[in-house]
């Protein structure tokens, strides 16, 4: 899926979601461009940066563990991003 920020639209990444429902997180190892943020997965959590739109510097998600997994996530803000299924 394509991953856009809400504000002035720039496409921001592309990112594989698993299982049914609604977008509630971006899991750092299901992004797969563009490839400074697919290198984020090899980062401790603590020393991954805020993401900011490249275009209009937005802030649109932050950092974290997601508890229930222990995995390292990026949480989502209501209203930062849209989101598009694209077929590969």
């Amino acid at each position: 899926m394509n991953i856009n920020c809400d504000h002035c639209g720039h496409n921001v990444l592309i990112y594989q979601k698993d299982g049914p429902g609604e977008l509630e997180r971006l899991y750092l190892d299901r992004i797969f461009s563009p490839d400074k943020l697919v290198k984020l997965q090899n980062l401790s959590v603590n020393k991954v940066p805020n993401l900011t739109c490249p275009k209009c510097k937005s802030l649109l998600v932050i950092p974290y563990i997601y508890p229930k997994e222990k995995r390292p996530a990026f949480r989502l803000f209501t209203g930062a991003i849209n989101k598009k299924v694209v077929k590969k």
